[in-house]
């Protein structure tokens, strides 16, 4: 390489120009190994803290008080005078039940939603649930409404493991709410 180099200094155009390109591909290849590394690293650290979340939920448990409290906190917070909809989840192993919230929600008469996950695509279709609404086994095992009536939700709950001080948060790393927000 130094020998070419020193060839492209006394003048020769076309090596001078392929010395270029190798450096460019050169540059091009160490950022992309930098940024594997990064998201590498990221990856693994984003797993060691969802480890360390679950560890820690499963630890916590949520009673009938702190459930009246977060519907009075849900109703204080959203205008249901409007004609909205609002999408919950189902819950899956420790993730906050949320059964509760819709059964409040319902007899508001507030339209609801749940996730329909769709293995092919990272977006996610909203399908409309009712308290008597057949269910089946979705992606992952997550129960879904067996009926496919689709709608938009206005408002999404959405289900996660932690979250940062500046309110990012952290799921279960399918990036299927990331994709769909």
């Amino acid at each position: 390489v130094i020998a070419r180099i020193a060839l492209a200094r006394r003048g020769n155009p076309v090596l001078k120009e392929k010395i270029i390109d190798c450096f460019a591909l050169l540059a091009m290849m160490l950022k992309f190994v930098q940024t594997h590394k990064m998201n590498t690293a990221l990856k693994n650290q984003k797993s060691t803290i969802r480890e360390q979340a679950k560890r820690s939920r499963s630890m916590l448990a949520l009673d009938a008080s702190a459930q009246e409290t977060l519907i009075y906190n849900v109703f204080k917070a959203i205008d249901l005078s409007v004609d909205v909809c609002v999408s919950s989840y189902w819950p899956h192993g420790r993730e906050l039940d949320t059964q509760f919230l819709m059964d409040a929600l319902l007899e508001k008469d507030v339209k609801l939603a749940l996730p329909v996950v769709d293995k092919n695509s990272k977006i996610l279709k909203f399908a409309r649930w009712e308290i008597d609404t057949p269910m089946e086994k979705g992606g992952y095992g997550i129960p879904c409404p067996k009926i496919k009536e689709w709608v938009e939700p206005d408002i999404m709950f959405i289900p996660m493991l932690a979250f940062d001080r500046r309110g990012y948060r952290l799921g279960y790393g399918g990036g299927y709410y990331d994709a769909t927000l």
